[in-house]
């Protein structure tokens, strides 16, 4: 059992919830903050860093998950200010998790260093069970948010150490690997470039096999997924500018002109 090992097995000991009292309320901008459907987990593997969630700046420390619930504003990315982070990223994405451990480098450089993508139905639909219990009251104190989420949250992290240590789980397709990064943040800064230093592979490689996958570029999928958060935000009232932030559009009128340009795509 290596030292990764031992910190997903340990599991997690603090829960922030959007239930948390602020630490530090802060504004931020359109561009510091995100929010979509689908829901998130970040549990701290190692390192300290401050991070903004639903309108506060949390310190989070080694044993720390943050249950991100669909919609609820929180920080896009890593600051320059961050350094010798490690990361495990859970995303619930079309109605299954996914997770990816995260190496943060000097000023915030990110490296994916492992990805699931086989995690059991049965513990999915578990921790949405829960969840779903959970985020449909309006308060929840401390003990209760603890009561319903670290059995099943913990659960989870041991999947993933087990599977770290099975020699027979498939590894994740360069499509599939390519997909969650994208549809984990709505296509927003997924230049070939940026994907390409995630899935540690070339940028040829990883264009000519998605297509090869999938029948379709990178940057088709990329427009079909901006398509349906445009969808799904619109339904939530969110305004123009929001969406353009979300997306990674410089201001609502270039959303606009990318939104006429595309609007008779498949």
């Amino acid at each position: 059992m290596d030292e990764l090992d031992k910190k997903l097995s340990a599991g997690a000991e603090r829960i922030i919830t959007r239930f948390s009292p602020p630490e530090k309320v802060v504004k931020m901008n359109d561009q510091q903050n995100s929010g979509h459907p689908h829901e998130e987990m970040l549990f701290v593997l190692s390192g300290e860093s401050d991070y903004f969630f639903n309108g506060s700046i949390y310190h989070l420390v080694p044993g720390t998950v943050m249950l991100i619930d669909s919609w609820v504003p929180h920080g896009f990315g890593y600051t320059t200010a961050d350094r010798a982070l490690l990361h495990c990223w859970c995303y619930h994405i079309n109605g299954k998790w996914s997770a990816t451990i995260l190496e943060v480098g000097e000023r915030g450089v990110i490296c994916a260093k492992e990805n699931f993508h086989h995690l059991p139905q049965e513990l999915s639909m578990l921790i949405m069970q829960r969840w779903n219990k959970l985020f449909a009251r309006k308060t929840a104190d401390e003990q209760s948010v603890e009561n319903l989420m670290l059995p099943p949250v913990n659960f989870l992290f041991n999947e993933l150490m087990i599977q770290r240590n099975e020699k027979n789980i498939p590894e994740p397709s360069v499509s599939e690997l390519i997909k969650s990064m994208i549809c984990s943040c709505n296509g927003k800064d997924c230049s070939l470039e940026k994907l390409s230093v995630m899935a540690g592979l070339s940028r040829c490689h990883i264009a000519h096999v998605f297509h090869k996958e999938t029948g379709t570029t990178i940057g088709e999928f990329i427009n079909s997924v901006r398509k349906k958060y445009i969808a799904d935000a619109k339904k939530r009232g969110l305004r123009l500018k929001e969406i353009a932030a979300e997306l990674g559009f410089s201001s609502s009128g270039a959303l606009g002109n990318w939104m006429r340009k595309h609007a008779g795509d498949e």
